[in-house]
């Protein structure tokens, strides 16, 4: 049955990693696509310098092998970063001969999909004009902010521009991520956002067709902008009925309540458990 399966080499720098508060997306996301890929799983992992291994914050990456993660075997390599953004990815530029022997060793692939722009996607564009395999690059915040943080005679915005043209598709999250891509790079992207069950939210979230009900879930830290969210409803007072439910806890769950300031227009739900 798998080698009717299209063979994918997903290359995620946020797997959850042993010792690290777990995110399911990626798992979430593999396990759907396992329903008709053949998923391979490649960690990239930062080399931690010697002596900051004792840090609790490099601790769980220093000499980081290959583990399981739900079912899943999550290989490992190790690339370089400088510690400084704006100079991150400099001394990262080819393939080396542990890439290589993971790459021959659990390949081939007919497709790589890397899930950021760095470390992820230089590594799948390594490895796409070595081995000649075509990949896709989804762009996320945390790609954007890089970019924005850096000009464009930067080594690292140019591998970037690389990494971008290079791909056969390019995937962003929204709108913004969108406009950012084609307006940077003068590159169409596909715009395929994060969804949720419907099934997820029926107990919790309130249908209304007389109502114009906007949901968030998200985790309350302040990348994620859930305050211009609610900021925007507090500030609408046109004729159409709004309500905004909040589901998502974290770090910012107090300060975005005191911002919502008893509009009874937003409610917070929290964490909503379900089954995966």
């Amino acid at each position: 049955m798998d080698k009717e399966k299209l063979r994918v080499l997903f290359i995620a720098k946020n797997i959850p990693v042993p010792g690290i508060r777990p995110s399911r997306v990626i798992m979430a996301i593999a396990h759907e696509l396992s329903y008709f890929c053949k998923i391979t799983f490649l960690y990239p992992n930062e080399i931690v310098p010697l002596g900051f291994q004792f840090l609790k914050k490099y601790k769980p990456f220093y000499k980081l092998k290959s583990w399981n993660s739900e079912g899943f075997d999550i290989s490992v390599v190790q690339y370089l970063r400088i510690p400084y953004r704006p100079m991150a990815f400099w001394m990262w530029r080819n393939l080396k001969l542990n890439d290589i022997i993971f790459f021959k060793k659990n390949g081939p692939f007919d497709l790589i999909h890397a899930h950021y722009l760095f470390p992820d996607g230089y590594l799948a564009f390594l490895y796409s004009k070595y081995f000649s395999i075509p990949y896709i690059i989804t762009i996320r915040n945390a790609d954007i902010r890089h970019l924005k943080s850096i000009s464009k005679n930067n080594p690292d915005f140019k591998k970037a521009k690389l990494i971008i043209s290079h791909a056969q598709k390019v995937l962003s999250l929204n709108l913004a991520y969108k406009e950012f891509i084609e307006d940077m790079f003068n590159i169409s992207s596909q715009i395929i956002p994060h969804g949720i069950e419907l099934n997820a939210l029926t107990d919790k979230i309130e249908l209304n067709k007389d109502k114009v009900v906007i949901t968030v879930v998200a985790e309350a830290i302040s990348r994620k902008n859930i305050d211009w969210v609610v900021n925007s409803v507090k500030a609408y007072n046109g004729p159409q009925t709004i309500k905004l439910n909040v589901i998502g806890g974290g770090p910012m769950t107090k300060k975005l309540k005191d911002l919502a300031a008893n509009d009874n227009r937003i409610t917070f739900e929290g964490k909503i458990k379900r089954e995966l």
